[in-house]
């Protein structure tokens, strides 16, 4: 029994004091960023893409909103589709245009206070590359899509919306909201973070993944990858923070390379995709979208990240 609680302290220790005040850290002073206004600097990137895709300013303020909140994107945008603004067809493109720029608005909340520290500079500056390209590629579709089915939009692309801060607010009072908006975000994600983290802790003391893992291996094996990987596939389709954190004790002990570790998380984030749809994506666009327009949604967005991935992995793989 030494032999196996002595890893498993260890690595709770190594989560206690090396990963959560990352964590706390990283989504406070995101916050704080926020709150101050830097996320509206990156706004003028979305020109270009609702000028090309032919959408309109309001599926173009959607856009710019995604930058800051995934919900209140899609609420903007749901709230034009139900006042007939914008159809099912726009609605279906602006949400697959506005992947890349959801997925700016993680990169200081998740990927650089997470990812990086846990990964390290390589193989973490590798995975959020990918992801980056990934996001972007999708994006690209979206575009291309939106060129081809929907009428040109005028050439001064969308209306550029923003939170920001009042000139009223103080930058203690800014601090403060941002403290206080990230206790919610920082209690969701500690709690699920700490949870999974220990199971899978547990299950890694007791070699316990040698038996689900048995199961993942040919599938790991199919690309290529060492079968020490597998752990970080099954880890990684129930959480992505615990299956970047054994990845990073991989990475440590020197068992799989960067590239490994990245194969790993993105063969693992197909496995997830599906969970994701069932569990989240679908309920979440049906809520917005009604049943019918929010399965279209949910169903061409999750084909689409799909495919993406899978040319990504391809593209990974010629390296090894």
């Amino acid at each position: 029994m030494d032999g196996v609680s002595g890893p498993f302290i260890e690595r709770m220790v190594v989560l206690i004091t090396r990963i959560v005040p990352f964590i706390v850290l990283g989504i406070v002073g995101a916050n704080i960023l926020v709150k101050f206004g830097l996320l509206d600097k990156l706004a003028f990137l979305s020109k270009p893409f609702i000028k090309y895709g032919g959408l309109s300013r309001e599926s173009g303020a959607t856009i710019t909103t995604l930058l800051g909140s995934g919900a209140a994107g899609y609420a903007m945008l749901a709230n034009f589709y139900e006042e007939g603004v914008v159809g099912e067809r726009e609605v279906v493109i602006t949400v697959i245009t506005g992947t890349f720029f959801g997925y700016l608005s993680h990169i200081p909340t998740f990927y650089l206070p997470v990812v990086l520290p846990l990964l390290g500079l390589y193989a973490g500056g590798l995975y959020i590359a990918f992801q980056i390209f990934i996001a972007f590629i999708i994006t690209v579709v979206g575009v291309v899509l939106g060129w081809i089915y929907l009428d040109r939009a005028p050439a001064g692309g969308g209306d550029i919306v923003g939170s920001g801060v009042g000139s009223g607010g103080s930058r203690w009072g800014v601090v403060r909201e941002g403290v206080i908006d990230s206790l919610p975000t920082l209690k969701k994600i500690l709690f699920r973070v700490i949870l999974v983290y220990t199971i899978a802790n547990l299950l890694i003391s007791l070699n316990l993944f040698d038996e689900i893992t048995h199961y993942v291996e040919p599938l790991t094996s199919v690309f290529g990858l060492p079968p020490e990987v597998s752990a970080i596939v099954v880890v990684r389709i129930a959480d992505v923070t615990s299956s970047i954190t054994v990845a990073g004790e991989l990475l440590a002990e020197g068992s799989v390379s960067a590239i490994h570790v990245v194969g790993g998380l993105l063969v693992g984030s197909l496995f997830s995709m599906t969970v994701f749809l069932a569990k989240s994506s679908l309920p979440n666009k049906i809520a917005y979208f009604g049943p019918k327009l929010g399965t279209k949604v949910a169903i061409y967005k999750f084909v689409v990240n799909m495919v993406v991935t899978i040319i990504a992995i391809y593209i990974l793989f010629s390296f090894l």
